[in-house]
């Protein structure tokens, strides 16, 4: 029953959640390639949200970086209100510990930016981002949509209807 649907901006919103570096100034990303090592070791926690996708958006236009460098394992958006949201760029950017992300049923209205919105997510293998519709006739941007994953094996992404994409 998480409501932020007065709320505009939801930018960074569960950013940098759940990953504790240890000692100080410790660089996650040189000391292990491996989840379970990061977790075992403490210098990270793996976050699960579960039931986001009920998460009541309402007026949400910017979700840039919503879940960026956080420690969530798995994600599952799908079906979330993303009509109003102008700005999905960085969405889950960062992420070292995400091994499955699915963002299926998004229908937006008002999209201009969906760039980077899964990147840089070293252990991510599977993303399904099914029904992916964009109703605005506006020109939006989407390189990039899913970039620089090394580990990524598995794309489902169909029934896209996204007649302005540029």
């Amino acid at each position: 029953n998480f409501d932020i649907s007065n709320a505009t901006d939801a930018s960074e919103m569960f950013a940098n959640t759940s990953l504790l570096p240890a000692p100080y100034g410790y660089d996650l990303e040189r000391t292990s390639d491996d989840p379970e090592t990061i977790i075992s070791k403490g210098y990270a926690i793996a976050l699960e949200l579960i039931d986001i996708n009920t998460m009541k958006t309402g007026k949400v236009e910017n979700m840039q970086g919503f879940l960026s460098n956080s420690g969530i394992a798995a994600i599952d958006l799908s079906n979330m209100d993303v009509h109003s949201v102008r700005n999905f760029s960085y969405l889950i950017n960062n992420c070292p510990l995400l091994t499955y992300a699915k963002l299926d049923n998004l229908e937006f209205n008002q999209l201009a930016d969906a760039r980077f919105v899964l990147q840089h997510n070293g252990h991510l293998q599977k993303v399904d981002i099914n029904n992916f519709v964009v109703n605005n006739d506006d020109d939006y941007q989407s390189a990039w949509l899913v970039y620089y994953n090394s580990r990524l094996t598995e794309v489902n992404a169909n029934n896209w209807n996204v007649p302005t994409l540029s």
